[in-house]
């Protein structure tokens, strides 16, 4: 995998289970993976709090932003599955959230809250204490009168403010990528200025879902039925899609990710699916109910609530291994595409 600091720290995470010798294994046997989609975790709390965000870090461990139209937690989950923490509250303080929409995970092990309603981005340490955000004068200015912990507030210009539903995701070193509904998307330095910003790559859509590529590229899920690459700083690479169900066609996308090879991912939100698309675009499997063998077609109806199936899919993660963890909306569950390890004989015993 390519390094470097402006690189997801996902990627580093190699894996949720290790390769294991069954008490059968002998020499010779060789190993191979099966892959197969499992329920990761349904913790009670996502009926109350639907899974929106998702960001893993590099040891594995699973950041669930959880959605409320007046609130939110963060639930951390470890790399079994279990629930390991949660924070947050409703409200406007620092560390409370309103319409909590993604997350993201640096390097480092910070946390970072797409807090739309509050329009703000949150810093938390992996422990969940809020230390930084990122608003307007205003906001900023306001936090004193909300009686929450005392956090540092990156005040933003006028003219990069943000302006719409916010989503995140973060760098290895700290550097943030947020996409701001119809605005475009802003780049923050960890230590709080705005590096950069631009607008939308396709007019009048709005930005659901972003991410970085292997190389530091930013991927964008937008409104208008498009997954658009651009560079760090903004620069058009690419960008596929059309509204549709078929092959590589996508109807609302939320999420969007990449491997280590380049493959995209796309949480194709209102069919009902996920797709996986190799680097130049083109569609190289998909998983939902339309693909199950049972003939049903890629559409706003095509939900499910078996392993493999979705309702309403929203953000996803990849990790090194490409294994891909999805906020599975409106199932009130979060899903894993998973490596299970298989040891095999090569040549049949005599």
């Amino acid at each position: 995998m390519p390094s470097g600091s402006e690189t997801p720290a996902a990627l580093r995470c190699g894996g949720f289970l290790d390769p294991g010798s069954p008490p059968d294994a002998r020499p010779g046997w060789e190993l191979r993976w099966e892959w197969r989609w499992e329920v990761f975790n349904a913790d009670p709390i996502f009926g109350q709090y639907k899974p929106m965000g998702i960001a893993v870090d590099a040891d594995c461990n699973v950041y669930v932003g959880a959605y409320s139209p007046t609130g939110g937690r963060v639930v951390k989950l470890s790399k079994g599955g279990d629930t390991m923490a949660q924070w947050g509250a409703d409200g406007a303080a620092a560390g409370q959230f309103e319409r909590l929409e993604a997350v993201a995970v640096d390097g480092s092990g910070n946390v970072y809250a797409a807090d739309a309603g509050n329009n703000r981005i949150q810093k938390f340490s992996s422990a969940g204490a809020p230390t930084t955000i990122w608003a307007n004068r205003f906001r900023c200015a306001g936090l004193a009168s909300t009686g929450g912990p005392a956090v540092t507030c990156h005040v933003l210009p006028d003219d990069a403010d943000f302006n719409g539903n916010p989503v995140v995701t973060a760098a290895e070193n700290g550097t943030l990528f947020v996409g701001d509904s119809f605005k475009g998307v802003k780049k923050l330095t960890p230590a709080g200025p705005v590096a950069a910003k631009w607008d939308a790559a396709v007019p009048e859509s709005a930005i659901q879902g972003i991410s970085l590529d292997a190389q530091g590229n930013v991927l964008l899920a937008e409104s208008r039925h498009k997954i658009v690459r651009q560079s760090a700083t903004g620069t058009p690479l690419s960008q596929w899609g059309v509204q549709g169900s078929g092959a590589g066609q996508f109807d609302n996308p939320n999420g969007v990710a990449a491997d280590a090879e380049g493959n995209i991912y796309v949480a194709d939100t209102d069919n009902q699916r996920i797709q996986k698309l190799s680097p130049s675009g083109e569609m190289l499997e998909q998983w939902g109910r339309c693909s199950d063998g049972e003939g049903m077609t890629c559409t706003r109806f095509g939900t499910g609530d078996q392993a493999g199936q979705f309702a309403q899919p929203r953000h996803l993660a990849v990790n090194g291994r490409g294994e891909v963890v999805v906020a599975d909306h409106f199932n009130y569950r979060v899903q894993v595409l998973k490596a299970i390890p298989v040891w095999s004989n090569p040549t049949p015993l005599q």
